[in-house]
């Protein structure tokens, strides 16, 4: 069970509040033009275009709809079944789960049918009443210009704002690192990130559709559109709409800039690139809300917490730490050890964001966190290219010269790996990983062995050791217990010589079965060892060498598997699960994923 610190308790408490008071806050703001600073006050249309009672309500639906998704995660949490039917993989070698699908469903039915459906109507009457000959020359516009069809136009271009901001607010919540009530609710940080890369797709579509709408309506006026987007009257003051449509089309550039930079492709490749091009957003959202008010509506909680999150990162950059060891593995890996007293908050599974001053004051690099041992913490990473220019290269070559690099960390993030949490419900336990996708399986496994030898002292009578030392926990013998196996894929020479893992392959009555897949020569696939094959490795083949015998030795087997490493060989493994359970159906198979593509 996860245990908070008095700080932690009084920061959730914080955050648990801003929602409460950002409902008031907007609730009274959204009719009050005197909050307004952008060009078109959407506050004036609620009061005076009988729109206060409809925008209240979506203000309502949004609240509603995140109090929803607590109290469902809050029951997944708490619910063994519930959490199992909302972690069905819904795809074929996929890790995508029903309740990451039904979650953004509901998002998008809420802010692209139900929010719409609540202002529709008094958005399309306020229309109707701002052409009526009733209006008067000082409101009303000529009939002979709004045929009925720009009438839909204009309702669609009001309901299509109301939705952006909606899932602007969604995806900025999405988008929090250092958040106790995603930690408390258990939501997975992959999950979360997955929804957010959803979700700022979606924005973009709603804003190209924003867009259109905007120039189907207008096309049909004598002014030309490039007239009405990128010019603006001389002597044109501030908030009487003269503004809005270069501002709109300036948060849509902005937009498209920060989405395209947003690419699978380009974040894999150029990680940095991508990272703080992505600050660009809160620029396309300042001219988002100077082309209408009602943009920042749904964000305000989004915005509290993020200010939260920057203040622990920002604050995280000044506690400066020390490299304590550095082992350059044959392998071409790299383990280092940091002395930090943020090593007491890391469980097996999490990572930090590292970043290491000599080499780039700015850059960061997510580490899945491969040991903790009191106050210290333990990280694998490899070269990620031959250019010896790329930050890796740079870190390891700083390291060769002076190991003792100061380094600061931020996090840790992600909810601990849930099969370690839960490791004595699970009769086997199988790591399958590629690359560094290492890391996060030598933490885990090191927190089982700890649980199975505070186990067996209870057992033997012995006082057991509550430490947080997960690295040097003596070895257990498993017998006739707890089944442990690692297989590691890499493309590189001697990993079975990793420092991590000379205790496994060395000692006779070893408690984790290991088995290492060299395809740095993909020409031979003959096997080296007994332990190291040279060709790349099939689950499936593993799980019925290693798995299906023990089927006998217990009732209901019960195997928990982790998969880590990139995406091609994380759905290669997750088909491989699928196969299997086929053909073994007296096997219960969990399988907890950590997708090098998010």
């Amino acid at each position: 069970m996860v245990s908070y610190k008095p700080s932690d308790v009084a920061l959730g408490l914080l955050s648990l509040a801003i929602f409460p008071a950002s409902f008031i806050v907007v609730f009274y703001m959204e009719v009050d033009k005197r909050w307004c600073f952008a060009d078109f006050c959407v506050e004036s249309m609620n009061a005076g275009m009988n729109r206060a009672d409809p925008a209240r309500h979506l203000l309502i639906v949004f609240y509603a709809f995140l109090a929803l998704t607590a109290a469902f995660a809050f029951t997944a949490k708490r619910n063994v079944f519930f959490s199992r039917v909302l972690s069905y993989k819904l795809f074929s070698g996929s890790s995508i789960s029903l309740g990451e699908v039904s979650w953004f469903v509901f998002a998008l039915l809420i802010s692209n049918i139900v929010m719409p459906a609540v202002i529709w109507k008094s958005s399309f009457q306020m229309w109707i009443d701002m052409v009526s000959p009733r209006a008067g020359p000082s409101k009303g516009i000529p009939p002979a210009h709004w045929p009925w069809i720009r009438l839909v136009y204009e309702t669609l271009i009001t309901t299509t704002g109301d939705s952006l901001a909606v899932v602007w607010g969604l995806s900025l919540l999405a988008s929090i690192k250092n958040s106790v009530l995603l930690s408390f609710l258990d939501l997975p940080f992959t999950s979360t990130l997955r929804v957010h890369n959803w979700l700022g797709y979606t924005s973009f579509w709603l804003t190209v559709i924003h867009l259109l709408a905007t120039m189907l309506s207008y096309s049909l006026d004598v002014t030309p559109l490039y007239t009405l987007f990128f010019t603006v009257p001389a002597n044109s003051p501030w908030g009487a709409n003269h503004y809005l449509y270069i501002t709109g089309f300036l948060s849509f550039f902005v937009l498209t800039f920060v989405v395209i930079l947003s690419l699978p492709i380009v974040r894999r490749n150029f990680y940095n690139t991508f990272f703080y091009s992505h600050f660009f957003i809160f620029v396309s959202i300042l001219f988002g809300y100077f082309h209408a008010s009602l943009t920042v509506w749904f964000l305000i909680p989004g915005f509290c917490l993020y200010a939260i999150d920057g203040i622990i990162r920002v604050y995280a950059r000044f506690v400066v730490e020390k490299v304590t060891s550095v082992i350059h593995e044959e392998s071409g890996y790299c383990t280092i050890t940091v002395k930090t007293n943020r090593a007491s908050l890391v469980k097996p599974g999490q990572f930090m964001r590292v970043n290491f001053p000599n080499v780039s004051k700015l850059e960061y690099h997510a580490w899945s966190v491969a040991g903790v041992d009191q106050d210290v913490l333990t990280f694998v990473f490899a070269t990620a290219s031959n250019n010896e220019k790329e930050w890796t290269n740079k870190l390891v070559k700083i390291l060769k010269s002076e190991p003792n690099q100061p380094v600061t960390l931020q996090g840790p993030y992600g909810i601990p790996n849930q099969l370690g949490l839960n490791a004595p419900n699970y009769d086997v336990l199988v790591f399958y990983v590629g690359g560094t996708g290492v890391a996060p399986a030598f933490s885990v496994i090191n927190s089982t062995l700890r649980h199975l030898k505070e186990k067996a002292s209870f057992v033997n009578n012995e006082k057991p050791s509550f430490g947080n030392d997960e690295k040097t926990s003596p070895l257990v013998n498993t017998d006739n217990h707890q089944k442990v196996f690692l297989f590691w894929t890499s493309a590189a020479e001697n990993i079975e010589k990793h420092s991590l893992i000379q205790d496994w392959t060395t000692e006779p009555h070893s408690p984790v079965v290991v088995r290492f897949f060299d395809t740095s020569d993909p020409r031979t696939d003959s096997p080296k060892t007994n332990s190291v094959s040279r060709n790349r490795p099939h689950l499936r083949a593993l799980l019925n060498e290693y798995v299906v015998p023990l089927a006998s030795d217990f009732t209901n087997l019960k195997v928990g598997i982790f998969i880590c490493g990139p995406e091609g060989f994380t759905k290669d493994g997750l088909l491989s699960i699928e196969r299997f359970q086929k053909n073994n159906a007296g096997v219960h198979i969990t399988t907890e994923v950590e997708s090098f593509a998010l």
